[in-house]
């Protein structure tokens, strides 16, 4: 790292990402406020990792993905861990699910999760002596699931194709309708490091269930689409699948349907800014749309507690029918008594629902830190940097091979491509712009690209 400190920067803080589409937002808000603290911050994909493995020097890393490899470098070099992982333990009774929090609890100064209840829970499982550095601090990018920030979210194109009332149907059936297959998928997954819980024959017996179940209501919800797209042709029907799934299926299935569009491009926040009502089954996406003051309702054609995930499919008013999804459609926005209720039983496992996060993030970091100087990294040795860039262009490559060639290769390279894009210096600096005009009180920031994907933001 180069020797640059300025007058009154903090230790550097390093947050790795794995989906920009779903993290950066939450990482550029969080890093806004560790500026607050005049505390430096290193964000992009896993060059970050890199960088904090061979550095010397002492930083304050987020463990976004249970890195327990890069945790355990940075606490050897007299740095700190906050672990802060994307999950928010939806499927919390499931030992399977809990156990990688629980196992790098020993490689983190604070373990901090999406809300109280969560933590309550990893506390109670872990020895008495790691307790206190578990907290229900809540998750960055649900900060933004706002109705503040729907201007932020706002898409021209999205507003110019479909309107701005069109109905949302979300979809995170990634098991019962994965575009790998179920097999193929869980082979991959097996691979990661990370990931050692698919291997327990618990969890893998709780995945056959998942995906017989969830194979059921890829048809009910299929069903119930185009029920509704005879009942309402003159408004648009959006049905957005998880990026895992087989979007091709529901294209096939829909292609006689012409008020119905599916897509999963762009983040959900950007469907959900200008959408009305927000069709789920127990999907997080259900939650963020609450938060953002949309009509949410839980379509349950089937229900099983102890496979649906639980936080979840609390949100939204019920309906286990088509007809009575029309009825809830028709009967427009629920009471205001009726979303306090459901932000209040949301509130205990979303801490954003009361708080901020990122704020509270900061605090803990600038805490940690003790007041160690900064020392900001340079850019990576030009063979590092030019050995990441060839990635990418092989990704590229292979994204763009014609069909019939490599399909497997081609469809994991587009996967990657889709989660992670090349992001450049502008874009960030806009964003970090757009996230001012909301809250003008955030200070400003300088935003130097060190390599590709991978940026250095210092308060200015």
């Amino acid at each position: 790292m180069e020797e640059r400190k300025g007058k009154g920067r903090k230790m550097l803080c390093a947050i790795p990402m794995e989906t920009a589409v779903r993290e950066l937002d939450g990482v550029l808000y969080l890093a806004l406020h560790l500026a607050r603290h005049s505390i430096p911050c290193l964000i992009g994909e896993r060059m970050v990792n890199r960088i904090v493995s061979s550095s010397p020097e002492p930083v304050i890393y987020f463990d976004t993905d249970h890195d327990r490899e890069c945790a355990r470098k940075v606490l050897d070099k007299g740095g700190k861990v906050i672990n802060l992982h994307s999950e928010g333990i939806n499927m919390f009774d499931a030992p399977s699910i809990l156990s990688p929090f629980i196992d790098n609890i020993d490689s983190a100064s604070a373990m901090c999760v999406w809300g109280q209840a969560q933590a309550d829970l990893i506390a109670q499982n872990v020895e008495e002596q790691y307790r206190a550095r578990v907290k229900g601090t809540g998750y960055p990018s649900f900060d933004l699931a706002s109705s503040r920030f729907i201007d932020y979210y706002r898409k021209r194109e999205i507003v110019d194709a479909y309107g701005e009332d069109y109905i949302l149907i979300n979809t995170n059936f990634s098991y019962g309708n994965n575009s790998m297959g179920l097999e193929r998928w869980l082979e991959v997954v097996c691979q990661a490091d990370n990931l050692d819980y698919f291997h327990h024959e618990q969890h893998r017996k709780f995945v056959y269930d998942l995906a017989e179940y969830q194979t059921t209501l890829v048809g009910a919800f299929v069903e119930m689409t185009k029920i509704l797209s005879e009942r309402f042709p003159d408004k648009w029907i959006v049905f957005r699948p998880h990026p895992s799934e087989n979007v091709g299926f529901y294209s096939e299935a829909f292609d006689r349907n012409g008020n119905i569009a599916v897509t999963n491009r762009w983040s959900v926040r950007s469907w959900l800014a200008t959408s009305g009502p927000v069709i789920h089954h127990d999907c997080t996406t259900g939650v963020e749309a609450l938060l953002m003051g949309k009509h949410v309702i839980n379509y349950r054609p089937i229900f099983e507690p102890g496979i649906a995930a639980p936080i979840p499919s609390l949100v939204g008013a019920r309906a286990e029918t088509p007809a009575q999804v029309m009825e809830l459609i028709e009967a427009g926005s629920p009471s205001p008594d009726f979303v306090r209720e459901q932000l209040q039983t949301v509130a205990p496992y979303f801490a954003t629902v009361n708080g901020n996060a990122s704020r509270t993030l900061a605090g803990i970091a600038a805490d940690l830190g003790g007041g160690v100087p900064g020392v900001l990294p340079d850019s990576p040795a030009f063979r590092v940097a030019f050995g990441n860039w060839m990635k990418y262009v092989g990704r590229t490559i292979k994204s763009r091979l014609p069909d019939g060639w490599c399909d497997d290769r081609k469809r994991r390279a587009r996967t990657a491509l889709e989660k992670f894009p090349r992001i450049e210096r502008r874009q960030m600096v806009a964003l970090f712009d757009k996230l001012r005009r909301v809250e003008p009180d955030l200070p400003h920031v300088e935003v130097r690209k060190l390599c590709l994907n991978t940026f250095l933001i210092t308060k200015a």
